[in-house]
């Protein structure tokens, strides 16, 4: 975490000191986003005039309303108590007017949506000579469109990053106990360096026993942690419907394929894949690599447990079938409905299957 808060101050927050500069920080949710732009305010913030963290600004403004953030932002920074603004535009335009001479370190955390920032911090003229604006989102193309001076990714904790983090939590000190060692490594390998998972289970296995994190980790091979799946869920709840149908394509068939092909079948399905792969690449939920299409393994098990919430109990209502067994029980036992969309069924070794022909007549809506 060090290297990556010095390099973001001495490669993006101090460059042009006399400016005003809106930095923008992205990933995947659960990446990490706040705790480094918090990191960066603690350690810089005694180099301006004013400053305000806003945290949480998509889930404060749904609840709140965005006036209450203008009216949090202009007591902090003018420390007075603003309170009664008519309404969004008003505030607005008394940022601008009242801070337009300090100069101020600013922080808005997990904006969602345009429209919200540019009533918060709309333009350089707004603030003061100097200051700093940070922005955390999980909208690439949010930052882009409001024409940021220079954009962060965020990424993945490292192996060893990852070991001290879940230790902390676990066992309240680093190193790990050696008899949890391996158990540890087990739990990395399920977290890949995203510290949400990290820390809440880290969080959930504190205090317990060696045997209790072994079944633990048994379980998490079939059931994601609720509470990791939960936050992840925000992103794929703010896309458009096609953009949801392509996600889950990628999630359940697609990830490691090639994109062109994907792009072909996809295209084939009318969810228009030039435009959504896009968007899901500017949020952060899917990777390109060598052409190929990839995603965070705790993003395909919420894509995966999204599809299975649809029906429970019978596979052969849901809108997509990846798992060998699953597919095997509805066509042996002509369970399937014209919900399934697709199915894969790549066999890693040959296989005898007793299907039933006639489960192949239900399946009308079938596209892979």
């Amino acid at each position: 975490m060090d290297s990556r808060i010095h390099d973001l101050i001495s490669n993006y927050i101090y460059p042009q000191l006399g400016g005003v500069r809106f930095i923008g920080i992205h990933g995947m949710r659960g990446i990490g986003k706040t705790t480094l732009a918090r990191a960066i305010h603690d350690d810089i913030c005694q180099d301006f005039d004013r400053t305000c963290f806003l945290s949480n600004v998509r889930e404060m403004s749904k609840n709140n309303g965005l006036v209450s953030l203008q009216e949090k932002l202009l007591s902090k920074i003018l420390m007075a108590k603003i309170k009664n603004i008519e309404d969004e535009y008003t505030g607005a335009a008394m940022i601008g007017r009242r801070l337009c001479r300090i100069k101020v370190l600013v922080v808005i955390d997990d904006v969602d949506q345009l429209t919200k920032l540019e009533k918060l911090a709309e333009s350089r003229n707004w603030f003061g000579p100097g200051s700093r604006i940070i922005i955390t989102t999980t909208d690439f193309q949010l930052l882009k469109a409001h024409d940021v001076d220079a954009t962060y990714k965020a990424n993945g904790l490292n192996s060893n990053e990852a070991l001290q983090l879940l230790s902390l939590k676990a066992f309240k000190k680093f190193p790990p106990p050696e008899d949890y060692l391996h158990l540890c490594h087990h739990i990395l390998g399920y977290a890949q360096g995203l510290p949400l998972a990290l820390v809440v289970l880290g969080s959930f296995l504190f205090g317990r026993s060696t045997d209790e994190w072994t079944s633990a980790t048994d379980r998490l091979k079939n059931t994601p942690h609720k509470r990791i799946i939960e936050v992840l869920w925000i992103s794929f709840d703010g896309l458009d419907e096609r953009d949801r149908e392509i996600f889950l394509h990628i999630a359940c068939f697609y990830k490691g394929k090639d994109k062109d092909r994907v792009t072909q079948i996809l295209d084939y399905c009318q969810l228009d894949p030039v435009i959504g792969l896009s968007v899901l690449a500017d949020r952060s939920l899917i990777t390109f690599s060598n052409n190929e299409l990839w995603m965070h393994d705790l993003l395909q098990e919420m894509g995966w447990e999204i599809v299975r919430e649809q029906s429970p109990k019978e596979p052969g209502k849901r809108s997509r079938l990846w798992s060998h067994e699953d597919i095997n029980d509805v066509l042996k036992g002509n369970k399937g409905t014209d919900s399934i969309q697709g199915k894969v069924m790549e066999l890693t070794k040959l296989q005898v299957a007793h299907w039933n022909p006639e489960a192949f007549s239900n399946l009308s809506q079938l596209s892979s």
